[in-house]
């Protein structure tokens, strides 16, 4: 009986370490969902990160979503909300070819910053790639010696991946790390 509960608790433990975690929680989705790209949303200019089907990464907002959903995935999917959870939790690639007359960016994980996040503490990587903005009292930044575009957006899809937006302030020239969960 011993070896049965203790099979039984080895089975379920298992279970549960493999189930995947959603990236965007279902409340999220519900604040991008109303986005559009004819009546943008407060959260529809969010940086999005999207799995390609080759296997690139597509960086986008809600409201560019919406118009390839229209355009592009409408018959395949129940409607825009679960389009963006499918998505967004990368349950879905989508083809990269449909962003052709939108902007978006795209990048591939860099190797040594990905085996750099998977052989440490989150908390580590965190610290390693963030600091305290000087200028704005509990902002956080994205530190700027990085390196290439690359290298930059895999750290920022590694934080992503762990509930921060990364927002690119274009007038200065910095990346904002922000709590997911602080934005609403």
């Amino acid at each position: 009986m011993k070896n049965l509960n203790f099979i039984l608790f080895i089975l379920i433990l298992f279970d549960s370490c493999n189930q995947n975690k959603d990236i965007i929680n279902e409340k999220f989705v519900e604040k991008l969902e109303v986005s559009s790209y004819k009546t943008p949303s407060k959260y529809g200019e969010l940086n999005l990160f999207i799995l390609s089907s080759e296997n690139d990464f597509i960086i986008t907002n809600a409201n560019y979503l919406n118009y390839v959903y229209k355009k592009y995935y409408v018959n395949s999917f129940k409607n825009f909300h679960s389009f963006l959870s499918e998505v967004l939790n990368q349950r879905t690639r989508l083809d990269k070819k449909k962003f052709d007359n939108i902007p978006f960016k795209i990048f591939k994980i860099d190797y040594p910053i990905k085996k750099e996040y998977e052989d440490n503490t989150f908390k580590y990587f965190f610290s390693k790639y963030t600091t305290q903005s000087k200028f704005e009292k509990g902002k956080l930044l994205l530190k700027q010696d990085i390196g290439n575009f690359n290298k930059t957006m895999s750290v920022c899809y590694f934080l992503y991946l762990n509930g921060y937006q990364i927002e690119f302030d274009d007038n200065i020239g910095i990346y904002y790390v922000i709590k997911r969960e602080s934005i609403f």
